[in-house]
């Protein structure tokens, strides 16, 4: 349910069973949403972020994707931001929020992490999980 991209194809699918809601963001940044039942179909269009979200809590949705290339490539937008080595405080700007905040994000387990050997100072160094404090 991640968001991803393809960019070098579009991307077709055929819900065959269940529900799914599914999105892109297109060039202007404008969220376009679909509920999808079986028998749907729905084309991402080449390079634009796009996500499938099995929106039913108790049963499983099965899709049929086909790409207008052999090559599609995907590539994973959270891993593509959160594990290349972009800074944190760079990412922190550039999302808008705190150092600590993207540090959750890319720990994925909700746990806070510091850098350095005080969990007190940030020296910008060596990230390491914090013990929480009873």
């Amino acid at each position: 349910c991640f968001p991803y991209t393809h960019p070098r194809a579009t991307e077709l699918l055929f819900l065959t069973y269940g529900v799914l809601v599914v999105g892109f963001v297109d060039t202007t940044n404008k969220l376009f949403t679909q509920r999808l039942q079986a028998g749907d179909i729905f084309a991402f269009p080449k390079g634009l972020v796009h996500y499938q979200f099995n929106c039913a809590e108790n049963d499983f949705a099965v899709a049929v994707s086909a790409f207008g290339s052999a090559a599609a490539g995907t590539i994973s937008v959270p891993s593509t931001v959160l594990a290349t080595g972009i800074d944190d405080e760079i990412l922190a700007k550039s999302f808008k929020t705190d150092v600590y905040t993207i540090q959750k994000l890319k720990n994925g387990k909700g746990e806070q992490v510091s850098y350095g050997d005080d969990p007190e100072i940030d020296d910008g160094r060596t990230p390491r999980k914090v013990e929480k404090k009873s």
